[in-house]
């Protein structure tokens, strides 16, 4: 956006001065406000699976999504971690430009499981975001 003001100045005494021989003429700002850049950071993830409280026989592969949202472009590096320590490797996304985009994973489970899945985002944040509860009864 562009911004373009006219303008005359005076003196304490209330004399103008300015531009032209007798300082009558207005002088002009332009000013040009760039959009913000916003920095690369993950804003948000939003963890899901189909059935989140499952009744299977064993091992069951539990298939994990996530909705993983930047600010901007760049490589993001994350992994996804259960409430009983387990971890996946680390996994990344690359992002074009700022918005979002889905990482699947499917994390097999040997037992029952009732617990929580979260993700922790290395680079560029170095924070967990929200836990996601699933429950999993072998039978």
């Amino acid at each position: 956006k562009e911004y373009e003001s006219y303008w005359k100045l005076q003196n304490a005494s209330g004399v103008i001065f300015g531009l032209g021989e007798s300082g009558e003429k207005n002088f002009w700002v332009k000013i040009k406000v760039a959009e913000p850049t916003l920095p690369f950071a993950v804003t948000k993830v939003v963890i899901s699976t189909g059935n989140a409280n499952v009744t299977a026989g064993c091992p069951y592969s539990f298939p994990l999504s996530a909705q993983i949202t930047s600010a901007a472009a760049g490589k993001v590096t994350y992994f996804w971690e259960r409430s009983d320590g387990a971890k996946s490797g680390t996994q990344e996304l690359v992002f074009d430009s700022a918005g979002t985009k889905t990482a699947n994973f499917n994390w097999s489970f040997p037992a029952s499981f009732d617990g929580s899945v979260k993700i922790y985002i290395d680079n560029p944040n170095q924070q967990y975001f929200p836990t996601y509860n699933i429950k999993l009864t072998c039978n």
